[in-house]
């Protein structure tokens, strides 16, 4: 909750197009945003994605009848 809030302030100080990566140019330089949108691509949305996969696979077996072993061995997969 405080992120998001944090960030409508920002957005309404900064009225610029681009979201995160244009408040951080904008408030400490072009340096930091270019570093942000890197690690978004190589480590943030990534591990988002596959915890997100690891959940939706934990949920999907509550609607297949598997052993611990089959859901074990499905997650792996």
């Amino acid at each position: 909750m405080a992120a998001g809030l944090t960030v409508a302030e920002i957005a309404a100080a900064i009225p610029k197009t681009g979201g995160l990566f244009a408040y951080l140019k904008e408030l400490y330089g072009e340096k930091w945003a270019f570093l942000l949108g890197w690690v978004q691509t190589l480590v943030y949305i990534p591990g988002s994605m596959a915890a997100l996969g690891i959940v939706f696979a934990t949920q999907a077996t509550a609607f297949v009848n598997l052993t611990d072993l089959q859901q074990k061995y499905w997650q792996l997969q």
